[in-house]
């Protein structure tokens, strides 16, 4: 026990210099040091109270070990030494801790006391250790995992918002380049559709016109004499011919003959069963 080592005097806190032939009394966590003989053999009548010493991640009286996400980082006299709670960002994982861990790249933790770290939510990242909270992702990017330390770029035809776990769709006719799309408004008319503003929502040319480019506001009308046979066509290419009816009058077709006519009504028979019956009816009706 002979060194320098801080000890409790009753209110006082003296050092306890080399000595020996002293006599050590403990009960429980109480430890009694007794007389004994200096470095110049002089006799010592003085005692010493002192606190049993706990070891980092203990503390009080019978140095109980500090519970988790808390610690005690120092050795301990007093008896009424608490145990800290740990940090925002950081959590204790067990009991009898010296010190708390950081939180992990994509976790954090909120509230002091902490025995485990949460991960950030999809939508939102954590690129740091020892953080109190999540960076939400940028519109025109996404996350749609928990406990990522970064966001990725909207893919190419979707927009993200702010905060996105994943991405929407842009509407027909419209697209977006990959990281750009960060709301409808923001998907781009694609070739063979426009709209007053060139962006969503989108109309499909229609049939007699086309639109070759992207983020048009107007259709291209086919040339005279040609149109196109469908909606939505991006090409002149497409715009094909009319066909025009052949010169001169058209024939008319010859009336039926009156006898397949009579003969259809009295026997009830089709055009073509009746031309074998002309002859006799024919004759019998004359």
């Amino acid at each position: 026990i002979a060194g320098s080592e801080w000890l409790r005097m009753r209110s006082a806190i003296a050092p306890w210099g080399p000595r020996s032939g002293h006599f050590l009394a403990s009960l429980n966590s109480t430890i009694l040091l007794l007389g004994g003989y200096d470095e110049s053999k002089t006799a010592l009548n003085d005692v010493y109270i002192t606190q049993q010493r706990c070891r980092p991640g203990q503390v009080g009286p019978s140095c109980e070990p500090c519970g988790t996400g808390s610690f005690s980082e120092g050795e301990g006299f007093l008896p009424d030494a608490p145990c800290e709670p740990c940090d925002p960002g950081t959590y204790g994982p067990s009991t009898g801790l010296s010190r708390c861990e950081a939180c992990a790249v994509g976790s954090f933790t909120t509230l002091p006391g902490a025995s485990a770290c949460f991960l950030c939510p999809p939508g939102s990242v954590q690129a740091q250790e020892r953080q109190r909270d999540c960076t939400t992702c940028p519109p025109g990017s996404m996350q749609g995992e928990e406990g990522k330390a970064e966001c990725t770029p909207c893919p190419e035809r979707y927009y993200c918002e702010e905060g996105a776990a994943a991405g929407e769709a842009c509407p027909r006719g419209s697209w977006s380049n990959p990281g750009e799309g960060v709301s409808e408004a923001s998907c781009f008319c694609a070739p063979g559709f426009t709209s007053p503003t060139s962006t969503a929502p989108c109309t499909a040319c229609a049939p007699g016109s086309y639109q070759p480019g992207a983020h048009s506001t107007t259709c291209v009308p086919c040339p005279a004499g040609s149109n196109t046979s469908h909606v939505g066509a991006v090409s002149l290419g497409e715009c094909e011919e009319l066909q025009t009816p052949p010169d001169g009058p058209e024939e008319t077709p010859a009336p039926p003959r009156l006898e397949l006519v009579q003969v259809q009504i009295r026997l009830g028979l089709s055009a073509v069963e009746a031309e074998g019956h002309v002859t006799d009816i024919v004759t019998a009706v004359a």
